[in-house]
């Protein structure tokens, strides 16, 4: 997955972003973000997109979505068993040979292990 970028009047912005504005007629203010329904942030069909202000769309990416967490959002590319044997081997492992090992990046290596993703396994 990855957010594609497309060149709107001189200046790359992201596709989604151009796709509202078309649809709304006018430019987003910087206070304004969209929102993918389905969270599947390459999905920028219109009916999937809405524009929430930035208090909202943080609000439902903290609160809303905590029944969709780890294993059970769908979009897992690890097991809740590979995530601990990640965490297990904090200070063993170069992240750079785990990110290799379970085929994500190493920022994803880095948030498992600092908890900053999957944070409901203990």
């Amino acid at each position: 997955m990855s957010r594609k970028k497309v060149m709107l009047n001189g200046k790359w912005t992201y596709r989604y972003r151009a796709i509202i504005e078309k649809q709304l007629g006018r430019k987003l203010h910087t206070w304004e973000h969209v929102h993918h329904r389905d969270e599947i942030i390459d999905n920028d069909k219109i009916n999937n997109l809405e524009v929430l202000d930035i208090s909202e769309h943080r609000r439902l990416h903290t609160l809303g979505h905590r029944h969709n967490v780890g294993i059970k959002n769908g979009r897992a590319k690890l097991t809740e068993q590979q995530i601990i044997d990640i965490r297990t081997a904090k200070g063993k492992e170069y992240v750079v040979e785990l990110a290799r090992k379970y085929k994500v990046s190493e920022s994803t290596i880095w948030r498992i292990q600092s908890k900053m993703t999957w944070g409901n396994l203990k």
